[in-house]
């Protein structure tokens, strides 16, 4: 079972079997959460739509106990003194087991880290904000860009169930981060994130020559809460 919900701007909530994975949440309403399985919460880094303090109200919220905050290291300034549960602060390079999840990190080009998680047999990646950040094509974004292809290395043919990559329509050229991923490694499903309800960027990017070869594969995101992969 796989079962992905677009919650958000970079928010994203999946679900197999054996796990609940809510990535990136900053408030805002969710879907009931599952009880009886492990509920963990990743958050990438400490901007604002990326983050909020909020989650460690999620067990209240949606009466479901979480089994592992698991946050980029440079949100630990800003987590509240009266914070309570399994907290754990994560650089890049990491791999490690959290009960049934596996987590690799890579190294952001903007902040934070971003995520290459594995549990029941499933492989799904979340960038948080790494990604070709291509805004006028100046020195500043070529070095991006170089940081962004060398951590696309560390996933050279590896091959994922859910890849989900930013599609920023302020971006000049926003389809970079998704068809850079694909040429690097591979994925069934791509979920656009960080498209500022501007959804259009998604047909944009998806009518391009070169994502002629993985265009059904992006996910038509359209609305809040709404539920892309089902199987």
């Amino acid at each position: 079972m796989l079962k992905v919900t677009f919650i958000r701007h970079s928010c994203v909530l999946a679900e197999t079997d054996q796990a609940t994975l809510l990535f990136d949440y900053y408030g805002g309403t969710l879907p009931a959460i599952s009880a009886g399985k492990p509920f963990y919460v990743l958050n990438s880094h400490i901007h604002w739509d990326h983050y909020s303090s909020e989650i460690f109200s999620l067990p209240q919220q949606t009466g479901v106990p979480v089994a592992q905050y698991l946050l980029s290291e440079d949100i630990r300034e800003v987590v509240p003194k009266q914070a309570s549960g399994a907290i754990r602060f994560l650089t890049p390079g990491l791999q490690e087991s959290f009960g049934n999840l596996q987590l690799r990190t890579l190294a952001s080009n903007d902040q934070g880290v971003a995520f290459c998680c594995t549990v029941d047999g499933r492989k799904i990646y979340h960038a948080g904000d790494l990604n070709d950040w291509y805004w006028d094509g100046d020195e500043e974004d070529r070095q991006l860009q170089v940081c962004y292809l060398q951590q696309l290395d560390l996933l050279a043919g590896e091959v994922f169930d859910v890849a989900c990559i930013p599609f920023d329509p302020h971006l000049v050229r926003p389809e970079l981060g998704v068809v850079e991923f694909m040429q690097k490694a591979d994925a069934r499903h791509i979920v656009p994130l960080h498209c500022w309800k501007r959804y259009a960027v998604i047909d944009q990017v998806r009518s391009l020559a070169c994502c002629r070869s993985f265009r059904e594969r992006i996910c038509p995101v359209q609305q809040e809460l709404q539920v892309l992969i089902q199987e």
